[in-house]
């Protein structure tokens, strides 16, 4: 075989090759929203450890259930 054969045929399979970068750019859409909502939820925590008043007397904004 040839030099000239066998870039043609890598070239081929280059061109062949075909991702699907969709499912990957919904996975790090979904990694990035569920990061900045964790994050967050830790920021409203640690306000609540140095200033108990931003409770808003809720029992569900409460320290203990988040």
């Amino acid at each position: 075989m040839t030099t000239a054969a066998m870039t043609a045929d890598h070239a081929a399979a280059r061109g062949a090759v075909d991702y699907d970068e969709g499912v990957v750019r919904l996975f790090t859409i979904a990694t990035v929203f569920w990061g900045v909502v964790g994050f967050l939820v830790g920021v409203v925590i640690a306000l609540q450890l140095a200033f108990p008043v931003l409770n808003l007397d809720l029992p569900w904004t409460s320290f203990g259930r988040l």
